[in-house]
């Protein structure tokens, strides 16, 4: 494990403590580079009996409770948004199951660097392809803005600014970590994205777990749409005004 030291920016990899290959895979990655990094390790999470998890808001909304997976993994991510505020400088989180596709990656991150307090959170991978709209290049990736939820928390840079919104606005969770990064009307913040992605995952199994959605009467779900309804409201008030930023921002 590497200390942070030399580097502007610090490398954090999210991974429970029981993932060995998932860190030595992450560790053979980065010591080739020659990147300077931080494995931080954390516990399973198996129940859903914890304080940030406001379980009444989540039913009400959705009808099923988030994974105990799930949970754990949104706080990890919690957890480290609090070491980048503290240290004060931009991040690359990663979590344990990243593969880097692009060998010029530094090269990526260190112009992104130059970018990343106007830019404040910036993708370097997705699980979805969605419309996009470019905003230029970096090096020779497609810096793009996203017309919908991408998904996926695998690979991104943040500033500290960022994390500290992100940080602040997660004080309860009732949704995935990367349904909140998508859901850019919680936070406020318009995410970016480079294109194609250097960064994509391996084919190591998930830790997350799996579910089986619970069956819903017509009622139940007509319920849960309606308590939706003020967050379908503001997050398509804050397309319209992401509209109007980015023109500026760019």
């Amino acid at each position: 494990m590497n200390a942070l030291t030399s580097q502007t920016f610090d490398i954090y990899v999210i991974s429970l403590t029981t993932a060995t290959e998932r860190q030595r895979s992450a560790a053979k990655q980065l010591d080739k580079l020659g990147l300077e990094y931080q494995i931080k390790q954390f516990k399973r999470t198996n129940t859903i009996d914890i304080d940030e998890y406001n379980r009444k808001k989540r039913l009400r909304k959705y009808g099923y409770d988030l994974l105990p997976g799930e949970i754990g993994c949104f706080l990890s991510h919690r957890a480290v948004w609090k070491t980048v505020i503290d240290r004060n400088r931009p991040a690359l989180i990663l979590e344990d199951d990243f593969l880097i596709n692009n060998q010029s990656i530094s090269e990526h991150l260190n112009k992104i660097l130059t970018k990343i307090n106007q830019l404040k959170v910036v993708r370097f991978h997705a699980i979805f392809e969605k419309k996009v709209t470019s905003h230029g290049k970096i090096t020779n990736l497609d810096l793009v803005t996203y017309s919908g939820n991408p998904s996926g928390a695998t690979a991104y840079m943040v500033s500290p600014d960022a994390a500290k919104t992100l940080h602040n606005r997660t004080k309860e969770i009732i949704i995935p970590v990367d349904d909140f990064i998508d859901h850019e009307w919680r936070h406020g913040m318009v995410v970016y994205g480079l294109l194609p992605y250097p960064i994509s995952t391996t084919e190591l199994e998930s830790e997350i777990g799996t579910r089986n959605k619970p069956q819903q009467n017509i009622l139940m779900k007509l319920s849960t749409e309606v308590n939706k309804l003020p967050d379908s409201i503001r997050g398509k008030w804050f397309k319209i005004k992401k509209m109007f930023y980015v023109h500026q921002q760019n």
